[in-house]
């Protein structure tokens, strides 16, 4: 299961880029995150995903040092032409609790998640994520 879920993000990742490569200079990215909650090997995963413009946006910046309830499992930046970033964080828990995930564009927007990890009834990790900061407004 873990293969096809990576094979299936790799596939993903992999398109996104040669269709965006085709687009030339008519390539717009809008700086966003978004981010998913899946289970995958009996415990729940967190991805998020952050696109920006680089030339106009800069890049994300964050640090996924002091979590203390979730782990690193993958990964992935890619960059079109040198002008789009496009990165893959996917998290998994290794404790219940919170942690908290702040992102920052170089011209100091910011968007933060509260991450929640509680075992169910069955002992899943299970993870809600809410968004507790978002200032996409300086430019």
């Amino acid at each position: 299961m873990i293969m096809k879920r990576k094979f299936i993000c790799i596939l993903a990742t992999l398109l996104l880029v040669v269709s965006l490569a085709g687009c030339g200079s008519d390539l717009e990215v809008e700086a966003e995150i978004k981010y998913s909650v899946y289970e995958n090997d009996g415990a729940d995963k967190v991805s998020f995903y952050l696109t920006s413009d680089i030339e106009k946006d800069g890049k994300w910046q964050y640090t996924l040092d002091g979590l203390t309830n979730l782990a690193v499992f993958e990964t992935n930046t890619q960059t079109a032409e040198d002008i789009a970033e496009y990165t893959t964080i996917i998290l998994k828990p290794v404790g219940e609790g919170e942690d908290t995930l702040s992102f920052t564009l170089n011209d100091g927007r910011v968007c933060e998640y509260l991450v929640k990890i509680k075992k169910d009834s069955s002992g899943i990790f299970r993870i809600t994520v809410s968004s507790t900061k978002t200032d996409m407004s300086a430019r």
